[in-house]
C-alpha cells in the first residue's frame, strides 16, 4: 500500500511539472484546466495521506488516479 502512494505520487507530480513546464515554454494558458484537474486529484490523494479514513474506498482511489494521472494524459494525447 506504501509504494502505491510512492508510486502515485511520483507519477502525478512528474505530470504535474511537464505540463506546468510545458505552459510555461510555450506561454499557452489552455493547459491551466488540466493543471487544476490535476492538482485536484494530487489534493485528494495528499487528503487521503493526512486523514486515511476518509478516502479509504476503491471508488475515491479510481477517482484520483483519473483525475491526477489518466485524464490529464488524456488531453494532452488529444491536443498535441
Amino acid at each position: 500500500m506504501l509504494i502505491e502512494k510512492f508510486i502515485f505520487n511520483i507519477l502525478a507530480f512528474s505530470l504535474f511539472i511537464i505540463i506546468f513546464s510545458k505552459l510555461i515554454r510555450k506561454n499557452d494558458t489552455s493547459y491551466i484546466i488540466i493543471l487544476v484537474i490535476e492538482a485536484l486529484g494530487i489534493a485528494l490523494n495528499f487528503l487521503e495521506l493526512l486523514i486515511g479514513w476518509i478516502f479509504t474506498s476503491i471508488i475515491s482511489k479510481i477517482l484520483m488516479y483519473i483525475l491526477a494521472i489518466v485524464l490529464p494524459i488524456i488531453i494532452l494525447r488529444n491536443r498535441v
